[in-house]
């Protein structure tokens, strides 16, 4: 007999068997029409027991009930007091400047146009009556949409309205270029207060403890063929230091090398500083890897307990954890590494940790095989001459980001 005849056999057995020994169905007696006399006793302490676990669940149902957060429904409010867009009378290949002005009560809200997040933010205008979508989106339940269609026209006048071309290499650092490249120098204006001068720049901002994103519009400055013309860019990043002041989350301090390597894996020590009077203990981290070659970053999550050695950090003391990452943890190689550690503190609010890594380009262990990287690697080196402190990703990225490579 085969194996499935023999399970199927088995199992028809013991159904038989159950059927000959279930016993003969009684008849249900109805406690409400019946006098208590005819309630067999095993059947009145069942019902009971039944009406104790029934209650129970209730007041279970209840407790839950009363724990669980309020359901809010997001609402379509008025949040914007106007739009303006610059210039009024756009042509085709234009950037736009797109300022979401909110009103009074909405100060807070975030701004989205087309997506992008920024206030103001830069479209560039490819079609006639390209549509625009802004969003307004408050902190709270709130949001509001407009809907534009922008009328732009053909212009014959013979400007070079080159495309101001952001990469962004690192923490708040950023590589800018035009394309087509103009012939002579273009003047930069980061929007922060600080300008130079080149073709391809590099810029990395301050972190703004102040704000919960911080927005910034660049002018670039050329001659063109037929006289001076400007060029604009968006950029935005979340500061994680203004988001917890924003929302009341406290931050931990961290502390420890910046760069680290690869080595069968990342190991890595960091001293975490807890200045709250409650305990902390971290339960999620989040890792945003950014690519030695300069692609788009890779995330990871998990329990914190996955990489951190140590979650729980004491009131008003520093902890020493251990970050352990395998060496598969990503699948390009990673050159920069952003950690987030996120927990409850045991006052009920939500706590902080972020640091940065540099960890270098990867050895014989992590083997490098795209040739445009290669090629990138050794110009690079090259323009270095005698220094020998590690390349890092942001250096390449930026690199990459302003020659073409």
């Amino acid at each position: 007999m085969s194996r499935r005849a023999w399970a199927g056999a088995v199992l028809a057995a013991g159904l038989l068997a159950a059927w000959l020994a279930w016993p003969a169905p009684r008849r249900a007696v109805d406690p409400l029409r019946e006098p208590a006399s005819a309630v067999p006793a095993s059947q009145a302490r069942g019902q009971a027991a039944l009406g104790a676990r029934a209650a129970s669940r209730a007041s279970e149902r209840e407790d839950v009930a009363r724990r669980s957060p309020d359901i809010v429904e997001v609402r379509e409010e008025r949040l914007i007091a106007s739009v303006r867009i610059e210039p009024s009378d756009p042509c085709l290949g234009d950037t736009l400047r797109v300022t979401t002005e909110l009103l009074p009560d909405a100060a807070d809200a975030k701004v989205f146009v087309d997506g992008q997040a920024g206030n103001p933010a830069v479209v560039r205008v490819e079609e006639p009556g390209q549509a625009l979508r802004v969003l307004a989106r408050g902190w709270d339940d709130r949001f509001e949409r407009r809907h534009l269609r922008v009328d732009a026209r053909e212009c014959d006048d013979g400007r070079l309205r080159p495309a101001l071309r952001v990469t962004r290499v690192g923490e708040r650092y950023y590589a800018f270029r035009l394309v087509p490249a103009p012939e002579e120098e273009v003047r930069w204006d980061f929007g922060d207060g600080i300008a130079t001068r080149g073709h391809a720049v590099t810029h990395r901002y301050a972190s703004r403890a102040d704000r919960t994103h911080s927005t910034y519009l660049v002018e670039a400055t050329l001659r063109g063929p037929v006289g001076p013309e400007s060029a604009f860019a968006s950029v935005t990043h979340v500061e994680p230091v203004g988001m917890a002041a924003r929302t009341a989350y406290p931050t931990l301090d961290s502390e420890g090398p910046r760069f680290v390597g690869w080595d069968e894996g990342l190991v890595t020590s960091r001293h975490i500083t807890n200045a709250l009077p409650v305990d902390v203990e971290l339960a999620h981290v989040e890792l945003r890897g950014f690519p030695c070659d300069g692609s788009p970053a890779e995330v990871r999550e998990g329990p914190a307990a996955t990489w951190l050695s140590r979650t729980r950090v004491a009131a008003g003391e520093t902890a020493e954890t251990e970050l352990r990452l395998p060496a598969d943890t990503f699948e390009a190689p990673v050159c920069e590494l952003l950690v987030q550690a996120a927990g409850p503190a045991e006052d009920g609010r939500l706590a902080l940790s972020t640091f940065a890594l540099d960890t270098g380009i990867p050895d014989e262990r992590h083997p490098i095989e795209d040739p445009e990287l290669l090629a990138a690697l050794a110009a690079l080196s090259e323009a270095r001459g005698d220094r020998d402190d590690p390349i890092t990703p942001e250096e390449l990225a930026a690199f990459r980001a302003t020659t073409g490579y």
